[in-house]
């Protein structure tokens, strides 16, 4: 009978597997003809059928692909909420993408110095001088936006020295370096070098038999380079990178054509183009980012459903087979199931409040004993040493340093107890209290965009998001040994959603919870809030939270 079964299910998992080859090629197909919605529905999908089966290589793989859709439809903040679920998996593959995507996404919401570190996290994962242009040819280009440009020739002109760009295949790479060199060097006011860079780059480009979609960036920037001196030239390279990015079907490079042509203060008709194309992308991207959303909620949805009729499906079957064999004891079984579930209520509602006052307990006895063991025992050895020492001036460093270690640890246990300030200050402080778990091996990131309106939020619920994610932050501190940490924030009606997530080694599934997660909870539960977490051993972990304001 047992040998049935596992036939059955290794054949049923077979089934879903290949149902989900079939979606992804479907996927690649529509993502190849720049179909993004509809790649994105069937990634989604291919995805859940992927993880039915266990194949978790295609849903890494599922992951990444969805998160490029939402990235080049403009869904920026989908598509990092995307990566970060994708960081909970094993993707030693995927890193340098992951963080170059990032990169990319940082550095159009304005976030440079954040583009600049996943870049440099990139660089670090590269297998070879190759994998190293394209995060290197990146970070020039922000510290560009930075205004910084003789650090981005500097990085530039190291990359043109690498011998690997004489090979052919990279031929457009080089030519694409050599375009983001005269624009550098545009910016830093050496019009020669700039000049001479650009014509090379286009000439490059030109040459090629696949240069059609990379001239659009050539022409941009000698555009704005002949804005200085001729505004005729300027206004030719102009009409070229708008009529390739027409052809290309590339609405951002038409956007910026248009610009440089309402600069230059040619006719009105490009003022109006301009607004008509603006307001039009603006509605298709608004779009994508809602219909992303849609797509995601309503395979949860459609997931909890499933699972909910199995459920039923189960219960049912079981009252069928207890009706046959329980009917003449059905009186007495009413009276016992009422009963029991009596004494379950009852039961677990006790069970509730010992968890609660013990938690509120635990919590007071972890600080007791902190400053117990830590402070007095510190204070007690400290005094012992002076004591046995004899003249304090002679050992005046020692002891320096002894009071120095109890003067740390007072002040470490006095942060985790002060005072909040609930005011206006209250989000510069609840920055500054996450960013000050960040180092050089951890790299904390703090996801506002300022649509949260915290004077709108009683102090109640502001003391328990901050307690909240200060537990939280200890425990990643303590135990996750993760690289990076994403906290968000979104204001959504009556509630404020908070997101966490990081990459460090998860929660194992028999594991139990540590104090500080269920002091977390209880924390919640208290202000009526809710949660939801996610986590397996070694693959991240996720805690999301929502507070009424």
């Amino acid at each position: 009978m047992s040998c049935n079964r596992d036939f059955e299910k290794k054949s049923q998992l077979a089934v879903y597997k290949q149902k989900a080859n079939i979606l992804r090629e479907k996927a690649i197909r529509n993502f190849s003809s720049g179909q993004h919605g509809k790649a994105f529905i069937y990634f989604n999908k291919a995805k859940e059928f992927y993880t039915i089966s266990k194949d978790t290589a295609n849903v890494e793989y599922c992951l990444y692909q969805m998160a490029v859709s939402q990235q080049t439809s403009g869904d920026y903040i989908g598509s990092e909420e995307t990566l970060t679920e994708l960081l909970g998996f094993d993707n030693i593959n995927y890193q340098s993408p992951i963080n170059n995507l990032l990169g990319i996404i940082a550095k159009e919401h304005g976030y440079y110095n954040d583009a600049i570190k996943y870049y440099k996290l990139t660089l670090k994962n590269a297998k070879n001088e190759v994998d190293r242009i394209s995060p290197l040819n990146n970070m020039a280009t922000v510290y560009i936006e930075m205004n910084r440009p003789s650090k981005a020739i500097q990085i530039l002109e190291s990359i043109l020295k690498s011998e690997v760009l004489n090979d052919s295949v990279l031929i457009l790479k080089k030519a694409k370096i050599l375009d983001n060199l005269g624009y550098a060097y545009f910016k830093a006011g050496n019009r020669k070098e700039a000049i001479l860079n650009l014509d090379l780059a286009l000439e490059i480009r030109k040459e090629s038999i696949h240069y059609g979609y990379d001239l659009i960036e050539s022409y941009l920037h000698l555009a704005k380079f002949y804005q200085v001196e001729n505004l005729q030239k300027s206004n030719g390279w102009a009409l070229k990178a708008y009529s390739n990015a027409t052809v290309y079907k590339s609405v951002d490079e038409r956007l910026e054509s248009l610009s440089i042509l309402m600069e230059n203060g040619t006719q009105s008709i490009y003022v109006k183009q301009y607004l008509n194309l603006s307001d039009s992308i603006q509605k298709v991207r608004n779009s994508a980012k809602n219909q992303f959303a849609k797509i995601r909620y309503d395979s949860q949805k459609e997931k909890e459903e499933n699972q909910q009729l199995k459920l039923e499906k189960a219960s049912n079957l079981l009252k069928l087979e207890r009706a046959k064999t329980e009917r003449l004891g059905f009186a007495i079984g009413t009276v016992l199931f009422g009963l029991g579930l009596f004494y379950i209520i009852v039961y677990f509602k006790r069970r509730n409040q010992k968890e609660k006052v013990k938690a509120i307990y635990e919590t007071e006895t972890r600080i007791s004993k902190q400053l117990h063991d830590e402070l007095a025992n510190d204070v007690f050895q400290t005094i012992s040493y002076v004591q046995l020492s004899g003249e304090i001036n002679l050992q005046e460093d020692k002891l320096l340093n002894k009071l120095d270690h109890i003067y740390n640890k007072a002040r470490n246990l006095s942060r985790e107890m002060a005072d909040i300030d609930t005011g206006s200050s209250f989000k510069m402080e609840l920055k500054q209290m996450i960013g000050d778990y960040g180092n050089e091996s951890i790299n904390v990131v703090f996801r506002d965009n300022d649509q949260i309106n915290w004077d709108g939020v009683n102090k109640r619920s502001k003391i328990t998001i901050y307690r909240v994610l200060q537990e939280l932050m200890v425990n990643m501190k303590k135990h996750s040994n993760a690289e990076i940490v994403v906290v968000g924030f979104k204001d959504n009606g009556k509630l404020i959603e908070i997101f966490y997530s990081d990459n460090g080694k998860g929660i194992a599934n028999k594991e139990p919870k540590k104090n500080g997660l269920k002091n977390v909870e209880n924390r919640i539960q208290t202000v009526k809030g809710t949660f939801t977490f996610g986590s397996n051993e070694g693959k991240g972990f996720r805690f999301n939270f929502s507070i009424p304001k």
